[in-house]
């Protein structure tokens, strides 16, 4: 902070501008407690920056220039500020002024400056397990829990994860119906998407190996030294079999005639055998 002194005189005074921003404990205790807190305490400090500048709890920040300053995308910083909505930190304000043709829209903000501010206070343990402090009010608390679910929802779930995978799955079913006559059900469809997605998220394969795997398993299942694959399943159990064929199959083969070439300069000398009379 800045000291500046008045023309003329010794008297020191804040400059307002130059004032810090203050964030209560319970206010980052509530904002860390959500989803993504970090990215809720960076956007709540430049509105809160935004208002110390324009000297109004109203302010006008629109969404592309929120998106500049903080380099976001637009989806991340919607659901960041709907967050925030949902917390009544912010609030959306449209005012039709005269001699306008389009209404303004305008941000307000709420602010948890001090614990006077904050009564009844309890221990409230949220879903990750973490204990925060939190109001003692049951339709704020209720507000945030809603909003939690909300934002947790937006998370793939097991299900949509596997339906990632799906293309591989198709593949290696069709892979091995060209050498057998059966015929692959949804539930083992679903069940070796599970294989596939296991393999990626958890062994840590990237999918273009995967990708190379099944193409060469198409044009070589059944050939000699190459592992037999039924399932999803015994293909992640075998996968690195699998790629050591296909390092056996692509691997150079080295040739040299240094024997060959000893033989025809060095040709073996046999002595005539003796005559017998």
């Amino acid at each position: 902070m800045i000291r500046t002194i008045f023309p003329g005189g010794s008297i020191p005074f804040y400059d307002p501008e130059q004032e810090p921003l203050v964030l209560s404990n319970e206010l980052i205790a509530l904002l860390l407690a959500q989803p993504y807190g970090p990215d809720l305490i960076g956007l709540y400090c430049f509105y809160y920056h935004s208002a110390k500048l324009q000297d109004s709890k109203k302010i006008k920040c629109i969404n592309s220039y929120v998106c500049k300053k903080l380099n976001w995308g637009r989806n991340k910083f919607l659901e960041r500020k709907r967050a925030l909505l949902a917390l009544k930190l912010i609030e959306n304000i449209t005012i039709k002024e005269e001699g306008k043709r389009f209404p303004t829209h305008y941000i307000k903000l709420n602010f948890i400056s001090s614990v006077s501010h904050v009564k009844n206070q309890q221990h409230v343990k949220n879903q990750h397990g973490y204990i925060n402090k939190r109001i003692n009010n049951n339709s704020f608390i209720k507000k945030i829990n809603n909003k939690k679910k909300i934002l947790t929802s937006s998370k793939k779930t097991t299900k949509e994860r596997n339906e990632l995978y799906l293309p591989f799955v198709i593949q290696l079913s069709e892979i091995i119906q060209t050498k057998k006559d059966i015929k692959h059900t949804t539930r083992q469809i679903n069940a070796w998407a599970n294989a596939f997605r296991l393999l990626v998220e958890e062994n840590k394969i990237r999918r273009s190996r995967i990708k190379k795997a099944l193409d060469w398993y198409a044009a070589h299942i059944g050939d000699p030294y190459v592992p037999e694959i039924e399932s999803g399943s015994s293909f992640r159990a075998k996968f690195i079999r699998l790629e050591e064929a296909i390092q056996r199959q692509t691997k150079p083969i080295i040739t040299t005639n240094t024997f060959k070439e000893y033989n025809m300069k060095h040709s073996p000398k046999y002595r005539k055998p003796d005559l017998i009379l």
